[in-house]
């Protein structure tokens, strides 16, 4: 048993038993060795637990997640006994942030690099641990970097091949301690200089007469341009803020909190920095007489002494008020790390930053690589004055465990890209917010018995299906059953069996007929989907889908659930994607859908059946011609016959096992609209692999087939490629007949007004706006039908329908038994 386990054992043995079971059988070496390890690895993992319990504390406190349960957060501390555990938790993990933030540093200002880039990735830890840092703050200190990388390379390895030694492929503390104690005294050719060495040094070959300057290249690296707003300073805040226009470049300007007048003791400030490095010069000529060889020095010497010689210069005289010179006294390496922050966001890399400046003092630090400061680190604003920006930067640095509270706070502190964002923010150009949206609820039984009588809802609940006759009756008129008839012979005339595949009675080319279009916008057929839906989702698009239209004596037999078995009793996924069709003919027993009345009363026990036999499956649907065998029909029933008829509906729930009779002795016609939830924010569907909102849209308004049947997976008998050249796009009967195509949201206020009406309590108010939609309905599919010969026509000439009928040409039927080919064109 591994000892970090021994916490997951519980109450089964004692931690002394979980000791003693674990190192059993060891010899004493292998016991020290597994316990030595324990130790190391331990400690790694509760420093990770108390970061982690810390990190939940700010995001409670910074979200206030305690009102929602508590009057006060000191209700939720006194509830959980904060005093007596977590405050001692948070209380040390505060103590151990600031030592291994003060390694880090030490790091850094030896090595001039933090150790996740001093150190080369094959060495790095998953964690930087106190312990390791601790020690390669020791070892920075004796060796230089390139020395030290061998040197952890080698202990490393001496590690790895040690019998009963850790095997761990990354830098432990050990192998710090083995390189450290490797290295001899150390006896270095050249004294590591501090940042306030080089600060002094690097303004080498200036003697105060402007010498430096004359003979410099050019190649200046920092810019001390002062607070007048000139072009040299101007440009900070664009900058480092990201081209944020709330930053103000020009520093006298002052601030919302009223900071004018601040420039006077500034310019005090940075006078004070000029007079401290001119007491410095002295200090650098005594050291003039130091050897020029500089081949054994870091870069930074190397510069340094470069710049003695005269050949660059570290300075930029900017003029201030008064005709000031303001001279850069900031270290080397901090002004490297800022100008390597730009565009930061970042937190604990910009506050890692702001300690190292701090630890050097901000009061040092010129007006230029200050401002440049302010936004790379913590996202300030820095269109102020420095003792302002010191003041805020000092505030957030004490506040750093909390900053999200702190920008909350305080918003016009930062950039817009650093702080939460507001009310305001989302408003843009408006001036109010609207009102908050009611929750919408509705009464499911009333609404379903409005539109399929009283009574049905026990019968829906009962069987898991329903036949409602009659439902589309307001289309059963001569002329409009006359324009399905051609539109159906339209698109069986261009249908395109593919070879060596069966048809199995679907017109795999028809998705937007002008019926298809207008009948998936038909407010009852909404209506009683939301009310039927377990989950009472009344956002509902229609999901394009093929027609059903079968010939005599065609093979049309199957048996099958429209989900994923598994998965739904899983979670289940799937469970709200009723099925249904109209029925444009009048279906009789020997040619209809069947059903299994009931089972999704029984669905759970048979799928505990399948996986005793080994046949769980995991497609999109789940097959049942085979799997559903004789004795589970003889437990929950036979697949009977539910003949539907003509302008009736069928609604089927997902777990009933449905299919067809095995042949077709008529034809038989059915348009289908799958009716598909979607969530909230109009992005996802029901069932997670199915196309997006936006996605059905798109197909709706350019009438193209979607690339994914409702069940998620790929159609398997051919997808057409492109817009069928013949359709024609009907126009909107209504604001939700607009929603259920994707033209509008259900945020619209028109449909949610329509919405109201449909599924509120006033029948007479629903009966009534559904009488008009369906009025509009009619007159929507007769304008689109008086355009369709024509784009017809135009679109394929000789082999168009219409054209073939008018001449008297043949017709092809689009059926199994006749012989496919690719002609497109005659």
């Amino acid at each position: 048993m591994d000892l970090l386990e021994i916490s997951a054992v519980g109450n089964e043995l004692s931690a002394e038993d979980a000791i003693r079971s674990a190192l059993q059988g060891l010899t004493r070496s292998e016991q020290l060795s597994k316990l030595v390890r324990f130790f190391e690895a331990a400690t790694d993992r509760d420093t990770q637990l108390t970061e982690l319990i810390a990190e939940a504390w700010e995001y409670l406190n910074a979200n206030s997640l305690w009102d929602s349960r508590y009057s006060s957060l000191e209700a939720l501390k006194q509830d959980i006994d904060y005093d007596y555990s977590l405050k001692r938790i948070l209380e040390r993990h505060q103590a151990n942030s600031g030592r291994r933030k003060n390694e880090m540093r030490a790091i850094l200002g030896n090595w001039n690099h933090p150790p996740d880039t001093a150190l080369p990735s094959s060495l790095q830890p998953p964690i930087f641990s106190e312990k390791i840092l601790r020690s390669l703050a020791t070892l920075s200190r004796i060796t230089s970097l390139d020395t030290a990388i061998p040197l952890l390379y080698s202990a490393m390895q001496a590690r790895m091949s040690t019998p009963l030694l850790h095997k761990h492929k990354y830098l432990i503390t050990s192998d710090v301690l083995d390189a450290i104690k490797k290295l001899q005294t150390p006896k270095p050719n050249v004294q590591l200089q501090t940042d306030a060495q080089i600060a002094i040094e690097r303004e080498g070959g200036e003697d105060g007469n402007g010498e430096g300057n004359s003979k410099g290249n050019g190649d200046e690296e920092s810019d001390c341009g002062g607070e007048g707003g000139d072009e040299d300073g101007g440009g900070i805040g664009d900058e480092e803020g990201n081209g944020d226009e709330e930053v103000d470049c020009g520093g006298n300007g002052g601030d919302e909190d009223g900071d004018e007048g601040e420039d006077e003791e500034d310019s005090g400030e940075d006078g004070n920095v000029k007079e401290q490095g001119h007491e410095k010069v002295g200090m650098r000529k005594r050291r003039a007489s130091r050897s020029d060889d500089v081949e054994n020095r870091g870069e930074e010497e190397r510069e340094v002494e470069a710049r003695k010689k005269g050949r660059g210069r570290r300075k930029k005289k900017g003029k201030r008020r008064g005709e000031q010179e303001v001279v850069c006294c900031c270290p080397i390496t901090l002004v490297r790390d800022i100008q390597g922050m730009k565009g930061n966001n970042d937190d604990p890399c910009g506050f890692q930053l702001l300690g190292n400046a701090i630890e050097v003092g901000l009061g040092v630090m010129c007006h230029f690589h200050l401002r440049a400061l302010a936004p790379a680190t913590v996202g300030l604003l820095n269109n102020m004055s420095n003792s302002k920006i010191q003041e805020r930067l000092d505030i957030v640095w004490t506040n750093r465990s909390r900053i999200y509270w702190q920008r909350c706070r305080k918003p016009h502190w930062f950039l817009k890209n650093r702080r939460p964002q507001s009310k305001a923010d989302s408003l843009v150009v408006y001036r109010y917010h609207p009102l908050p949206t009611p929750i919408f609820q509705f009464n499911e039984i009333r609404v379903f018995e409005r539109f399929a009588g009283r009574g049905s809802w026990s019968t829906w609940e009962r069987d898991g299906t329903i036949i409602i006759p009659g439902l589309f009756s307001f289309l059963d008129r001569p002329d409009i059953r006359r324009s399905i008839d051609i539109e159906f012979a339209l698109y069986r005339h261009h249908h395109r069996s593919l070879p060596g595949r069966s048809r199995l009675g679907w017109l795999r080319n028809m998705f937007y007929s002008i019926i298809q279009q207008i009948v998936r916008q038909d407010p009852v057929w909404y209506a009683l989907n939301a009310a039927a839906r377990p989950d009472k989702n009344w956002r509902l698009i229609s999901y394009p889908y093929i027609t059903k239209d079968t010939d005599p004596g065609e093979n049309t037999g199957f048996l099958h659930l429209d989900l994923n078995t598994t998965q739904y009793v899983k979670d289940g996924s799937g469970g709200n994607l009723l099925s249904s069709s109209i029925s444009l003919d009048d279906e009789q027993a020997d040619g209809c859908t069947l059903g299994v009345l009931g089972f999704h009363r029984s669905i759970h026990d048979w799928h505990k059946r399948l996986v005793e036999r080994g046949e769980d499956t995991a497609g999109f649907t789940t097959n049942c011609s085979a799997a559903y065998r004789a004795q589970d029909r003889a437990d929950w029933g036979e697949p009977i016959p539910l003949p539907c008829p003509a302008f009736g509906l069928r609604l089927t729930r997902p777990e009933i096992i449905h299919g067809s009779t095995p042949h077709s002795y008529r034809r038989r016609r059915s348009v289908f609209a799958w009716h598909t939830g979607i969530d909230y924010t109009h992005t996802e569907l029901d069932l997670k692999g199915t196309l997006s909102w936006n996605d059905l849209a798109a197909c709706h308004r350019d009438l193209e087939a979607p690339s994914k049947e409702p069940s998620g997976q790929a159609p398997r008998y051919g997808l057409p490629l492109f817009r069928f050249p013949g359709s024609v796009v009907t126009g909107s009967p209504s604001a939700i007949g607009d929603a259920l195509i994707g033209r509008r949201k259900w945020v619209d206020p028109q449909v949610v007004r329509e919405r109201d009406i449909l599924l509120g309590d006033n029948d007479e108010a629903a009966r009534s706006y559904v009488d008009l939609a369906r009025a509009k309905m009619i007159e929507r599919f007769e304008e689109a039908f008086k355009q369709l010969e024509a784009a017809e026509t135009e679109a394929f000439g000789e082999n168009s329908y219409f054209h073939r009928k008018k001449f008297g040409l043949s017709i092809r039927s689009g059926g199994d038994s006749e012989e496919s080919d690719g002609d497109s064109a005659a």
